[in-house]
């Protein structure tokens, strides 16, 4: 089965895309299964039909190597099955997690919906309705997607949805009901909104927060939170004291393997203090969170508003008969940075 959203795009500057898309649609290729849950959130998930977050896994490689039914020659042969009109646009990419489907809308609600398109709960977590003055969209609510997991609450095994909502508080739902186990602020609305999606790794949560649309400027924040209280960690602000920019509007990116997490930064501002995180990408150490190194677009190629809107990619690559592993990421100025 292939779950194709009909989106607004995500920020990327701030150039919002919006499509005027208020409808989910999918397709089928063949009968699809209903498997088992997935405690563990690796990238081995995906063989079961399991897409617990955004681009499938912590890496964020959007690949499924086990997907056999869906090719160059059986794609011609795809028939619509449903359509679900929502009550606003929607950016959020379809979670698909224990047979059923997770995705936002602009209204402000979290859906979930069995694989026939039937609406099974839907959970308002805020919106803003009338946007900063100058400010696009002019409306907004859910736009991140969700991630779902097993977490420990009071002691018994919940399967979870990890939300921003627009009220720029992230929510922990009980993914079979959508009622609301916790929720903690990470921003001061209509200014500050949680665009991108929310990252699960040993019981803890990692997001970013960003301005609502550079107008006004708000600075960047990266966040860890205990995944079954909602309680903040630790947190990291992108930009010096008193200085504004740095925003994240992508989901962080974590290496399972080493235990860090990686997450891409926006726009550069003038400020009395140079801003040597913002059009970044930052690595930290997962527990707990802090920074490790950054690396920063060459000066030369910093143009205006050159954000990253894009998330990074965990691969590996030989190069000159070595095998490296390697991180990348594209950016508004149209070059793909590997690193």
């Amino acid at each position: 089965m292939v779950v194709r959203r009909l989106r607004g795009a995500m920020k990327s500057g701030f150039i919002m895309r919006i499509l005027g898309a208020v409808s989910v649609v999918v397709i089928l290729t063949g009968m699809w299964q209903a498997f088992s849950w997935q405690s563990s959130f690796s990238a081995f998930a995906v063989s079961k039909g399991y897409w617990p977050t955004y681009m499938g896994s912590n890496a964020h490689t959007g690949f499924n190597r086990y997907e056999t039914l869906l090719n160059a020659n059986s794609a011609r042969n795809l028939k619509l099955h449903w359509v679900y009109k929502a009550g606003g646009w929607i950016s959020s990419q379809v979670i698909v997690a224990n047979s059923m489907l997770y995705w936002g809308s602009a209204d402000g609600y979290e859906h979930a919906m069995d694989l026939n398109g039937h609406l099974l709960w839907q959970t308002f977590l805020g919106s803003v309705p009338h946007a900063p003055p100058a400010c696009f969209p002019t409306s907004a609510g859910v736009t991140a997607p969700a991630t779902v997991s097993n977490i420990s609450i009071h002691g018994k095994m919940t399967p979870v949805v990890f939300v921003g909502g627009g009220d720029t508080q992230l929510y922990a739902l009980n993914a079979n009901n959508g009622n609301i186990i916790w929720r903690t602020r990470l921003g001061t609305p209509p200014n500050m909104m949680i665009w991108a999606g929310a990252s699960v790794y040993k019981d803890s949560v990692y997001v970013g927060r960003a301005s609502y649309g550079d107008c006004p400027l708000e600075p960047g924040e990266m966040f860890q939170l205990d995944a079954a209280t909602g309680a903040i960690q630790n947190s990291f602000v992108t930009v010096p004291a008193g200085c504004v920019g740095g925003g994240i509007w992508m989901t962080p990116t974590i290496d399972e393997a080493s235990g860090t997490v990686y997450v891409s930064t926006g726009t550069i501002n003038a400020c009395s203090t140079y801003e040597r995180y913002s059009y970044a990408l930052l690595e930290f150490k997962a527990k707990p969170l802090s920074l490790i190194r950054a690396w920063q677009i060459p000066k030369k190629q910093q143009g205006n508003d050159d954000d990253f809107g894009s998330t990074p990619t965990l691969f590996t690559a030989t190069i000159g008969g070595t095998v490296h592993r390697m991180i990348g990421l594209v950016n508004k100025n149209g070059i793909y940075y590997a690193l």
